[in-house]
């Protein structure tokens, strides 16, 4: 799951599709997918909005910085808005589309939006 979750965080939107293949073999759940990258980028955006503070409870801190970095905390504040709809249409009751579908055009923004300057 980290995997996909560098992969959109460093803008790499054509590798989202083969991981997410990989992950759909492997079972996992779109919304715990969803959870765990508002949890991620809800990270990065406490690292952009305040850049000076002690980083805790990230693996790799040099790369969590240079992530945030890139993003900013405004298109990071975008990138959690995305996530919390995503979420929120995932949990709906009127939900037709696959699950996994949604996810993965989630992600395929989100990379997007980030690569741009």
């Amino acid at each position: 799951v980290d995997d996909i979750l560098h992969v959109v965080a460093e803008t790499r939107a054509a590798e989202i599709g083969p991981v997410m293949s990989k992950l759909q073999g492997q079972g996992v759940n779109p919304v715990t997918l969803t959870i765990m990258a508002t949890r991620s980028f809800r990270t990065l955006y406490r690292i952009a909005a305040n850049p000076g503070a002690p980083i805790y409870g990230v693996r790799d801190r040099d790369r969590a910085m240079r992530q945030a970095r890139n993003w900013g905390a405004v298109k990071l504040e975008t990138a959690l808005a995305v996530l919390t709809e995503t979420d929120l249409k995932l949990r709906s009751a009127g939900q037709h589309a696959p699950a996994l579908a949604l996810v993965e055009r989630a992600f395929i923004r989100l990379a997007m939006l980030g690569a741009q300057r």
